[in-house]
């Protein structure tokens, strides 16, 4: 398993031996991640103020 240089791309091997490309892009990823859970640190109780701010960009 590996990155490209410039960290978009992860290559794996299976174990059947074929190797899989992964397009990968940490901003694409993180914007999913924070729709997602937007609504739980806005309304959760137990979440610190600073933690509330993570989505807010």
């Amino acid at each position: 398993m590996g990155f490209s240089p410039d960290g978009e791309i992860l290559a794996s091997a299976a174990a059947d031996s074929k190797i899989i490309l992964w397009n990968f892009n940490l901003d694409d990823l993180l914007l999913e991640i924070c729709q997602q859970v937007y609504g739980y640190l806005q309304t959760n109780p137990n979440i610190i103020n600073s933690d509330r701010l993570f989505c807010d960009y």
